[in-house]
């Protein structure tokens, strides 16, 4: 689904607009959401308006259970708790190991290899 083409609008010498064809960068993006959270309404938001990793070539959402998202939209189950502590020197979430477990499926999945980038898109992020 990723390998697609584009085209480009070029200024050519005479001052017109041409055309230029070019092969278009595609990207996978994937996020993980916490069922019941803000973040289960805010991605079937974007994914109604076709937004945030919605409008990347490929997508997947992750979670720890399955969860329908929007019709055609299921969360794929990444096999780890979601909750982890706060700590060190700035507050932040102590969750990498929960990151190496959806890295680990996203691996297994394997519809990054269909594009040319990955890209780990947080539901709140713009």
């Amino acid at each position: 689904p990723c390998h697609t083409s584009s085209w480009l609008a070029k200024e050519t010498r005479d001052g017109g607009a041409g055309l230029q064809h070019y092969q278009s960068a595609t990207v996978y993006c994937f996020a993980l959401m916490i069922p019941g959270s803000y973040e289960q309404k805010l991605l079937r938001m974007q994914y109604n308006e076709q937004a945030s990793l919605f409008a990347c070539n490929a997508y997947t959402v992750y979670s720890n259970v399955s969860v329908d998202l929007a019709p055609g939209l299921v969360t794929h189950v990444v096999d780890s708790d979601l909750h982890c502590e706060f700590g060190g020197e700035f507050g932040t979430a102590l969750n990498t190991k929960i990151f190496l477990a959806v890295w680990k499926k996203v691996v297994s999945d394997g519809v990054y290899l269909t594009c040319q980038w990955s890209a780990k898109v947080d539901p709140d992020a713009v």
